[in-house]
């Protein structure tokens, strides 16, 4: 147990920061939040020999959601200024059969220690080897969704993913769930996007989640090329596709959508299914962008994608571009800063399906950032994005546990593990 005194803490609801508070972290969730008038009665009842933590130089904030990310694809950060997605897939599908265990999993940690020192506590990260990035994951000590991407077909152009039968891909799942997952690490189904999976597979990974109460991740509707593959298959768009399947509910999230029909948009919104907006990716892909303007009753998170879609890598530098990517010549499409503190907050809790994130409130986790309380000028919404952009954490904590302490990580040499990832890019070069 441990007791943080004198906290001021960002309040996402309201928007707003509250002061002179106490909270008690117990078993990795906020046990209490009380005023700091009553903490000396409160503090009387308590063993003498519990830490206590004097907060009164921070300003604390619940822990940042980045919903949608492929760590492992850090080595390939800086390879173009952008490019097209059909020749981004194939890369990605090409070089999937060319890294190693070590390349992988050394590529995910440093990805997600980055993340960590940005103020991210919760990922949701895209996968189709599980294993390595959770090895690295459970390294990190990050709080993560883990997306288990496996397909049965490809209706794309160029490289095709590794593509295995109906029955032996939920045998994988089943597996991977039963034996991967912890406190830290969710397991969900995925499929890589709506070319890679027949109607019999979608129906089955969404049962699963539906069944387990979890959520099928997968891209869709990532561009006109991607749009234009899917209608020649099938005569219709992916939406509607999917809406016909029965399964655009609580328990899908769809990543992208950024080149929707008005049939489309009427669709989703007469639906409950959850959207991951990655803006940076589909402009660095040319793939238009999601119509967030009208789509704002959703479940919208917001995600970096990956460094080889995405150079920065940033969940704060995504929050500004999503802000003035949107309405370049129409305020009223424009999202303002308000939601967009949501997106990265308590709405990617309800993407990622980890319901007790996002909030400093009690019952949920301990999932905490410190930053200097000096720092911040104004409490308006535009104005915390924009501290939460050039402060970085003092420290972090996951799970009730301090991860970073003094901008120092207390589990892990980061040193060390950036050592390792520059090494492998320097065998990359070489070869």
């Amino acid at each position: 147990m441990v007791i943080l005194k004198d906290v001021n803490y960002y309040d996402i609801e309201k928007k707003l920061v509250v002061s002179n508070k106490f909270l008690v972290i117990n078993e990795g969730r906020i046990s209490t939040i009380g005023r700091m008038e009553e903490y000396n009665n409160f503090r009387s009842s308590l063993p003498l020999l519990l830490s206590e933590m004097d907060c009164r130089k921070f300003i604390l904030f619940p822990g940042l959601i980045n919903s949608h990310l492929h760590p492992s694809k850090e080595i390939y950060n800086g390879l173009n200024d952008f490019d097209n997605i059909k020749d981004i897939l194939n890369k990605v599908h090409q070089n999937n059969k060319l890294e190693t265990e070590e390349t992988q999993t050394i590529s995910t940690l440093y990805s997600t220690l980055n993340q960590i020192k940005s103020g991210v506590t919760s990922i949701g990260i895209f996968t189709s080897r599980p294993a390595s990035d959770i090895n690295a994951l459970t390294f990190s000590k990050i709080r993560a969704n883990v997306h288990y991407c496996q397909s049965n077909q490809w209706i794309g152009d160029g490289e095709k993913p590794k593509i295995g039968d109906v029955d032996k891909l939920l045998d994988n799942y089943h597996y991977v769930q039963n034996n991967l997952s912890s406190d830290l690490i969710y397991i969900s189904p995925a499929t890589a996007s709506e070319l890679s999976a027949d109607s019999i597979l979608l129906s089955e990974l969404h049962n699963i989640a539906k069944t387990h109460n979890k959520k099928l991740f997968l891209h869709v509707n990532e561009g006109k090329t991607q749009v234009e593959s899917f209608k020649q298959y099938y005569n219709s768009t992916a939406i509607d596709y999917l809406n016909r399947l029965n399964i655009l509910d609580r328990n899908i999230s769809l990543i992208h959508c950024s080149y929707l029909t008005q049939q489309d948009i009427s669709i989703l919104n007469d639906t409950y299914s959850n959207l991951i907006h990655c803006p940076v990716s589909n402009s660095y892909v040319g793939a238009s962008t999601m119509p967030i303007s009208l789509l704002k009753s959703k479940n919208i998170g917001l995600g970096t994608d990956a460094a080889m879609v995405n150079p920065l890598n940033n969940l704060l530098f995504e929050a500004f571009f999503c802000l003035y990517h949107h309405g370049p010549s129409n305020l009223a499409e424009k999202v303002n800063s308000e939601y967009i503190l949501d997106m990265i907050t308590c709405l990617g809790a309800n993407v990622l399906d980890i319901p007790d994130i996002g909030k400093i409130k009690n019952g949920n986790f301990a999932d905490l950032i410190f930053l200097e309380k000096d720092g911040m000028s104004q409490e308006n919404p535009i104005s915390i994005l924009t501290y939460l952009y050039n402060t970085s954490p003092i420290h972090v904590m996951i799970n009730g546990e301090f991860i970073i302490k003094d901008k120092v990580f207390t589990t892990i040499s980061y040193d060390d593990i950036e050592n390792s990832f520059k090494q492998i890019i320097n065998n990359l070069k070489g070869n």
